[in-house]
């Protein structure tokens, strides 16, 4: 060891160590910070009729696998949902089913009214 070094880690033993410390310890170096994990989103919205846009009251909503159903006033629901590509099934008795694809991209509120066309219905007289 040099003389200039050793005098140096002397005095520094002698002030406490903390020079000692730094010349002794590697740089470490931090990782920059992760991304936070990206939250999970809502969809909601409202289930109409297409002709007089009148809700439908207890449309049926079947979501990636799961089942549910608006309230009486056809507004429907879904939270907790990771981002992704998904398939929205919308029926309801007397009126055609409706598939929506829906990209979920960020943890937000995302509202999809949706409406749906009434079946015909053939009288006979």
């Amino acid at each position: 060891m040099g003389k200039n070094l050793r005098d140096a880690l002397i005095f520094a033993t002698a002030e406490g160590g903390l020079l000692l410390a730094a010349w002794l310890i590697p740089k470490v170096r931090a990782k920059p910070p992760e991304k936070p994990p990206v939250g999970e989103a809502t969809l909601q919205g409202t289930v109409t009729e297409s002709e007089h846009l009148l809700p439908i009251p207890y449309a049926t909503i079947k979501f990636n696998g799961l089942e549910c159903s608006a309230d009486e006033n056809g507004a429907y629901q879904i939270v907790e949902i990771p981002p992704g590509d998904y398939t929205l099934i919308v029926s309801a008795s007397g009126y055609h089913p409706k598939t929506i694809p829906i990209t979920i991209e960020e943890a937000k509120v995302y509202t999809r009214d949706i409406s749906l066309e009434p079946i015909a219905l053939l009288l006979y007289v």
